[in-house]
């Protein structure tokens, strides 16, 4: 792959990477406009991010095995399970009006407690509605 390849792929994992809310995706907006974006392995991560839909476990997997090695560290895989989380909480409150916190926790395939932790976090930062 070309260098500039390699930069776009890494601006996804950037996007991938960053707090959910209006600013990802205005980011996300612009690599999905980007028709080279199309060639590249995360084609597929940057759709369902644009679109917002979940994200299932392979498109968290293809972020990692994307990842610089020296980037593969415990805060990273950290960071991107929580930028997972806020995404799919994202994406869920595009598909439901009303949930409840246990099947929220079953969508996102996470404990109740950690989903309404993050809901509450994105809500009072102003980066979801409720």
């Amino acid at each position: 792959t070309s260098s500039r390849e390699k930069a776009l792929e890494l601006s996804v994992i950037c996007a991938v990477l960053s707090p959910a809310g209006p600013q990802r995706f205005h980011i996300l907006r612009l690599l999905h406009k980007d028709s080279r974006t199309r060639a590249l392995e995360t084609s597929s991560l940057l759709d369902a991010l644009y679109y917002s839909r979940l994200l299932p476990r392979e498109h968290v997997a293809l972020v990692t095995q994307t990842l610089l090695p020296k980037h593969a560290t415990d805060i990273v895989w950290k960071d991107l399970k929580q930028a997972a989380l806020e995404h799919n909480i994202l994406a869920a409150s595009a598909m439901y009006k009303n949930i409840f916190l246990e099947d929220l926790g079953c969508l996102l395939d996470t404990e109740s407690r950690e989903a309404e932790r993050t809901a509450a976090k994105m809500i009072f930062e102003n980066r979801m509605n409720a």
